[in-house]
């Protein structure tokens, strides 16, 4: 984006212009750079133009258009201008624009030097980010980290010839495509899976997906599986069909890792991360010619803007194992992931990853986050597993998720469940349903049930929230009819009371009412057939084995 004043001295008048300025714009216009100046600029260049050289006005403009893509400031960027209050209205505007569109990488703008001519510098983003203010830094992060095209290859294998199987890898597979395609946090673009293949299957589909990727993509590659290593401590990753000879320790019908690493070298996306959750994945370092343990690095935390603008620029590759070299791997038999999958989704899926709280999570903020968790428990098994991290150039910076954006219709709910009104709370939480079942033609998407319920969930610490309430309503033993389960149900909700259900101001408005008190979608006045409505909405989430009330 180029700053007005620059543009209308190069084309109104030569004096006063470097010769750097006109080498710069020669070199734009030569090059793949899209250039582009605000519909402000534009003004203001066809006003000085009428009153200096009114006989040329035509030809600047028609020259810029040609040359320049035109952006409009949009309303709302001029709201935020008067809050740069260092800076004049023009150079505001444009600082706010440049942060909000997502093709602006860099301003070419100037200082006058002896007060008199024009010497042309560049604000790259990063630079960038000392004007932005900090309430508005992390939404316009978050819509650059949106704009990334993002592809994910997510590889398992349970089934094997010569190994034994295992159970956790479909359904890692299943829980890290879920948080991927969540538009709330990875928001990936694309992502492909391949379950039980053999070697050659895998490589193949490895190399296609790397060459398909673009220059600017993020490219996410997954393994969950066995890992081995051969004689000569090779880590190899096993596929349906490998097999290792006893004697002589060699690997066969499976995928080296130095292969992969070689496939991600000729890749020319300039964003990747490879994660395996396997056997000795660690070892995946001696085949790397450029290495670094880089735990002093993750444990240096910054809430300095333009460290977390860095994460828009990352260039690199990182690699994130579940164990080092001489590790085996283990599986949770809570929760059926494996442990190390596990606590990756949890710091990411809870947002604990977010360690700076800018709204985007690193490969670096990940690392830190479940090494503690992991330790944890494997003290608890009495085993070993210890994640290991090597990224190359800034490969620590690259985001993998945003912190769990939450819509604007939510903002006002979550307020309130931060303080604690559960009462008012509920009935926030029934005039979003009204307002989205509207949207909707009275189909409520669960979705955004799923929002609703997180929010409820953390800040009731558990207690409050459809989780709670579906988790009660399995749990219920067997009733003679319908209407004695729904009761039974209330009971155990804190609705019902006495042979009756409880009018709405007579319910526990506080942190020690019953689990799964709230959210109730009552009206606070008197209501028939409330508890009717709140089955209706809630249903294909709660109940979607249940066809009648």
């Amino acid at each position: 984006m180029a700053d007005t004043d620059l543009i209308l001295a190069l084309f109104i008048y030569r004096n006063g212009v470097t010769e750097d300025a006109f080498n710069f714009f020669k070199m734009v216009k030569n090059s793949r750079i899209k250039g582009c100046v605000t519909d402000l600029c534009l003004d203001k260049i066809s006003y000085f133009s009428n009153k200096w050289e009114p006989q040329k006005t035509d030809e600047i403009i028609s020259k810029i258009r040609e040359d320049f893509e035109i952006i409009d400031i949009k309303w709302d960027y001029i709201q935020r201008v008067d809050k740069f209050s260092n800076y004049d209205t023009e150079f505001a505007s444009e600082i706010v624009c440049a942060s909000e569109e997502s093709g602006v990488d860099f301003i070419i703008t100037h200082q006058y030097r002896n007060n008199r001519d024009l010497n042309p510098y560049i604000l790259s983003v990063n630079e960038l980010a000392k004007y932005l203010l900090e309430d508005n830094f992390s939404a316009s992060l978050i819509k650059s980290f949106r704009n990334i095209n993002k592809i994910a290859l997510l590889i398992g294998v349970s089934e094997y010839e010569n190994y034994q199987p295992l159970a956790a890898s479909p359904k890692d597979i299943e829980a890290m495509e879920k948080m991927l395609k969540n538009p709330r946090l990875g928001g990936f673009n694309r992502v492909e899976k391949l379950l039980d293949t053999d070697a050659e299957g895998i490589t193949t589909k490895i190399k296609d997906f790397l060459t398909s990727a673009q220059k600017d993509d993020l490219v996410f590659l997954y393994f969950s599986g066995h890992g081995d290593i051969d004689n000569d401590h090779n880590l190899h990753l096993i596929a349906r069909n490998s097999h290792k000879e006893n004697k002589t320790k060699t690997i066969e019908n499976a995928i080296a890792a130095s292969a992969i690493n070689e496939m991600m070298t000729n890749c020319k996306c300039r964003q990747q991360v490879l994660i395996l959750d396997a056997c000795y994945s660690g070892a995946i370092q001696g085949c790397l010619s450029s290495k670094g343990a880089i735990a002093e690095q993750v444990e240096q935390k910054s809430n300095d803007i333009q460290d977390s603008l860095r994460k828009l620029q990352a260039e690199g590759r990182c690699i994130l194992t579940s164990s080092n070299m001489n590790e085996e791997s283990f599986e949770d038999q809570n929760t059926g992931l494996s442990i190390f999958t596990h606590c990756l989704l949890e710091v990411i899926n809870s947002g604990e990853a977010d360690l700076n709280d800018d709204g985007l999570i690193t490969m670096g903020e990940i690392y830190q986050s479940i090494v503690p968790k992991i330790a944890a428990k494997m003290q608890q098994l009495n085993e070993n597993m210890t994640p290991q991290i090597i990224a190359m150039d800034q490969g620590l910076e690259i985001s993998l998720s945003q912190t769990n954006y939450l819509p604007e219709i939510y903002h006002s709910l979550e307020k309130l469940l931060k303080e604690g009104n559960w009462k008012d709370a509920d009935q926030e939480t029934l005039a979003i349903f009204k307002k989205i079942n509207r949207k909707n033609n009275k189909n409520f998407p669960n979705e955004d049930i799923d929002i609703i319920d997180q929010l409820w969930l953390k800040h009731s610490k558990n207690r409050f929230g459809f989780t709670i309430q579906r988790r009660i309503w399995r749990n219920l033993k067997p009733c003679k009819t319908n209407i004695e389960k729904w009761q039974e149900f209330g009971k155990c909700l804190g609705w019902y009371h006495n042979k009756d259900w409880l009018e709405y101001d007579d319910f526990d408005f506080t942190l020690d009412a019953p689990e799964g008190h709230f959210p109730s979608l009552r009206e606070s006045s008197p209501q028939t057939g409330w508890l009717q409505g709140w089955k209706k909405r809630v249903k294909g989430f709660l109940f979607p084995e249940e066809t009648s009330s």
